[in-house]
């Protein structure tokens, strides 16, 4: 019997490790205070390794530096048709007589 508590298996590890060994960690590992501005060395140099200017120039040259528009404003009515909206998505989203109960043991 599977035991409900035990967490699932990382369907990514198997690829990970075939591509670069068992010296793994997960990021969120390295983020504590005690860490934090080797966590940060540690990806700069990263980016900085893989970053190409060519490639961000040719993005800026097609593309354009410009900020992004401000989105317009919503009146106080759509403001209040978009809330009913989302509410009605997310109650639409859980089962007829959802209940807490219907999920224990299930996640």
């Amino acid at each position: 019997m599977k035991d409900p508590n035990k967490k699932a298996a990382n369907p990514n590890l198997a690829e990970f490790r075939r591509l670069y060994g068992n010296k793994a960690t997960h990021l969120n590992a390295m983020m504590t205070l005690e860490h934090r501005e080797h966590t940060k060395k540690i990806l700069f140099d990263a980016i900085d390794q893989h970053h190409d200017l060519d490639v961000y120039q040719d993005m800026i040259d097609e593309y354009g530096d410009n900020e992004p528009d401000e989105p317009e404003s919503l009146s106080e009515e759509e403001l209040a048709e978009a809330r009913q909206e989302m509410i009605s998505r997310i109650n639409g989203a859980f089962p007829k007589d959802w209940d807490i109960s219907y999920y224990r043991g299930r996640i």
